[in-house]
C-alpha cells in the first residue's frame, strides 16, 4: 500500500482538491508526516488542484451568465449574498471563497457573472489557492505528529483511509454532478 500512495497519493491530492478537498489535503498532510509523500508536493497539488477547480466555475459562470444562476431558485439566497460579497469585498472575497463551507464552487462561478477582470481573478485566485493549500496541508501534517504516534499499529489501515477518503470525495462529486443534472 505504501506503493500506492507514494505513487498516486499525489494525483488523488490534486483530483481530490479540484472540488472542496480539505479531507484529501489533510490526508495527505498527514501521509506527509509519516513519510509516505512529501509535504511541499502535497501543498503545491492542493493549491493547483484548488486553483483549476475555481478557475473552471469562475469561466462556467462567466460563459453561461447570471440569468442561468438566477433560473435556479433554490440558490438565490446563497447567490444574493455571494452578490452582496462581492459588491462590499471582491478582493478578499476571491482570495477566501474556497474557505466559504457550502459555497465553495458556487462563489467562483458567481463571480464569473459579475464582471470580475480575468486576470484579477486568477491573480487572486492564486493567491488563495496557495494559502489553502499551505493551511489545510500544515493541518494535516500536524495531525500527522499525533497520528506518527501510533502509525506503527495502524500503518496498513491508514492505507485505506486515505483509500476511503479518495473513493469518498470522488462519489462526492459523482453525486453532485448527478444532482446538479437532475436539478439542471
Amino acid at each position: 500500500m505504501d506503493q500506492l500512495v507514494h505513487q498516486y497519493g499525489y494525483w488523488a491530492v490534486l483530483v481530490g482538491t479540484v472540488m472542496e478537498g480539505e479531507t484529501v489535503l489533510i490526508a495527505g498532510g498527514v501521509a506527509a508526516k509519516l513519510g509516505m509523500l512529501d509535504i511541499r508536493l502535497v501543498i503545491a497539488c492542493a493549491a493547483a488542484g484548488g486553483f483549476i477547480g475555481d478557475q473552471l466555475f469562475f469561466a462556467i459562470g462567466h460563459q453561461l451568465g447570471a440569468a442561468w444562476f438566477d433560473a435556479h431558485p433554490k440558490w438565490n439566497r446563497k447567490i444574493h449574498r455571494i452578490r452582496e460579497l462581492v459588491r462590499r469585498h471582491e478582493n478578499w472575497l476571491i482570495v477566501c471563497c474556497r474557505f466559504m463551507y457550502g459555497m465553495r464552487i458556487l462563489t467562483p462561478a458567481v463571480l464569473g457573472t459579475c464582471r470580475v477582470p480575468r486576470l484579477k481573478f486568477l491573480v487572486l485566485n492564486a493567491i488563495g489557492a496557495c494559502v489553502w493549500g499551505a493551511l489545510f496541508g500544515t493541518i494535516g501534517y500536524l495531525l500527522g505528529v499525533t497520528a506518527q504516534h501510533w502509525a506503527e499499529q495502524i500503518k496498513a489501515q491508514f492505507h485505506w483511509v486515505m483509500l476511503g477518503a479518495l473513493l469518498l470525495a470522488v462519489a462526492g462529486l459523482v453525486w453532485h454532478l448527478r444532482r446538479r443534472g437532475r436539478n439542471g
